[in-house]
């Protein structure tokens, strides 16, 4: 079965199926955009390089992904590029302002697993709807990048063994500067008990 249209299945499924679907449209666009700027900045160092190897997996992804949704009537919408483009703006101008290297790396693997929960969901929903191409997808999807994100998570190793560097910010412009200044003088306001008289 390659559409999700059997009489058995009921609207309500169809509509979960759909939206599962958008979600992790963005969730694959994310996977390719922020692995990759880690990659980059943590350059020849193990977790730069399984970084490279979730956002090249994600981007290879996409295509795929787009022919399931199309081959079920389901196309993702221009607003919802726009909104995912500027959550991605968000994150790079703000968090990334007061985030250290290696806090910025657990970032990135929060939105990674984020995309491993859905494809959790649409494998279910597929077994749902008897949609084995979608199951087989989800499955062989769900192999790799399960052993990526795991290889990710292994290599927080290395942020321990190079403090300096996980302490390093991710940004050292003007602006970072002051907005760490600012976090760290409220982090160090009196928060002793007062006493009573």
């Amino acid at each position: 079965m390659h559409r999700c249209d059997a009489m058995t299945v009921s609207k309500e499924t169809k509509d979960f199926l759909e939206a599962t679907l958008l979600e992790l449209f963005q969730a694959e666009r994310s996977a390719a955009r922020h692995p990759l700027i880690e990659s980059e900045r943590l350059a020849a160092t193990p977790p730069g390089g399984t970084m490279e190897e979730i956002s090249l997996h994600a981007d290879s992804q996409l295509d795929e992904l787009t022919e399931l949704a199309r081959l079920r009537g389901i196309a993702h919408s221009p607003a919802a590029q726009a909104l995912g483009r500027a959550f991605s703006v968000l994150r790079d101008n703000l968090t990334d302002l007061t985030t250290t290297t290696e806090q910025s790396y657990r970032l990135t693997m929060l939105g990674v697993r984020h995309g491993i929960d859905l494809v959790r969901v649409l494998r279910e929903l597929a077994n749902a709807a008897e949609d084995t191409a979608l199951r087989t997808w989800s499955e062989k999807w769900l192999l790799r990048r399960v052993e990526l994100i795991e290889r990710a998570e292994m290599e927080l190793r290395w942020f321990v063994e190079n403090p300096a560097r996980a302490m390093a910010p991710v940004r050292t412009t003007p602006l970072a500067v002051l907005a760490r200044s600012a976090l760290s003088a409220i982090g160090k306001t009196d928060t002793s008990p007062r006493s009573s008289h």
